[in-house]
């Protein structure tokens, strides 16, 4: 996104759209994952137990059960620091698209702030009228919208 001084602070990411997306994907591959968890322990009980199924003293199935529960727990931490990532990359970019636009609205604050003293000089030495009026109010209104931006960090 190209960001100029009008650009909407609205606009910019919304990091808690961003977690709020994550947690809820996180939740549902949490759940799907519980259940299959769930499932191979319950199964582990009766015909997947430690006695069934052994070659050598080996129980191979048992083995393989636990082999896909430790799977199942990796998926789950990978989840989550994949979730932490993404979410520190779209802080990270909301403070980066708010540091772009505090920057381009403070230099157009600073260029109307000069076209306003140049009007206002001109008005005293009676120049024909200039626009101070619409200037005052875009000043203003810039103005503000910096200052709103200061209190977004």
């Amino acid at each position: 996104m190209t960001i100029t001084y009008d650009t909407p602070i609205e606009s910019l990411l919304d990091v808690e759209k961003v977690k709020e997306s994550l947690e809820n994907y996180e939740q549902i591959a949490f759940n799907r994952s519980n259940q299959l968890y769930e499932s191979i322990e319950v199964e582990q009980k009766i015909g997947l137990s430690s006695d069934a199924f052994q070659m050598d003293d080996n129980p191979l199935l048992y083995e393989k059960s636990e082999l896909i529960k430790k799977s199942i727990e990796d998926v789950e931490n990978e989840l989550i620091t994949w979730k932490n990532t993404v979410l520190k990359q779209a802080k990270d970019k909301r403070q980066e698209e708010l540091t772009e636009l505090k920057r381009k609205v403070k230099a157009k604050v600073n260029e109307l702030l000069i076209e306003l003293v140049k009007a206002r000089a001109s008005a005293m030495i009676k120049k024909p009228p200039t626009n101070i009026e619409e200037l005052e109010k875009k000043y203003n209104y810039y103005t503000n919208k910096y200052e709103i931006l200061l209190k977004l960090e």
